[in-house]
């Protein structure tokens, strides 16, 4: 088989495979509170979800995303639009992260990072979402600094722009999500 042909295969597969249901869903623990247990750090799960956004359901299965109660209708309902408003902690930042990097580990999902004004990767949030990973402990994705890109073997990305030159919005029309990259305070 001609080298090509095995590059799209090798792109095209692990979207089946997502489509079908053959990937594993990212599960998400709600927690209340933080213990402290022999000096170590435990969190006190109230809910377990399994699935992708707008598409949960409960499970006993140990978490690998947590997230604060608040925060729960943002997995639970599926909207058009979504916007998280509150204070200066970065909960909202690292929550979205989060997500973004399980939806794209469990179905191939593309987001697209925005910007108004973006002229290098280090004024996005590119190693945010890098520590998100890391620290998720999710494998398969892979950082293309020169594409500005973040990809993984799902077949899902991070692609990240600027909103003030046009042309970064080019072919933007196959991403499953949108995000400016960070949260707002009232």
């Amino acid at each position: 088989m001609p080298s090509a042909m095995l590059k799209r295969l090798a792109r095209i597969e692990p979207i089946a495979k997502a489509a079908s249901g053959k990937l594993e869903p990212s599960i998400y623990g709600v927690v209340d509170r933080v213990d402290i247990v022999d000096g170590e750090k435990v969190p006190h799960f109230i809910r377990k979800w399994k699935g992708t956004i707008g598409n949960m359901i409960a499970t006993d299965e140990e978490p690998t995303i947590y997230l604060i109660e608040k925060l729960e209708p943002m997995i639970l309902k599926h909207k058009k639009y979504k916007c998280m408003f509150g204070g200066r902690a970065g909960t909202k930042s690292r929550f979205a992260q989060d997500i973004m990097s399980g939806e794209i580990n469990s179905c191939g999902s593309k987001v697209y990072v925005l910007r108004e004004r973006m002229k290098s990767l280090k004024e996005s949030i590119y190693a945010g979402i890098n520590k998100s990973i890391k620290d998720l402990s999710l494998k398969g994705f892979l950082p293309v600094p020169s594409h500005w890109e973040i990809r993984h073997k799902t077949g899902g990305v991070f692609t990240f722009g600027g909103m003030g030159n046009i042309i970064d919005m080019k072919g933007a029309s196959n991403y499953k999500f949108f995000s400016d990259g960070r949260s707002r305070s009232n």
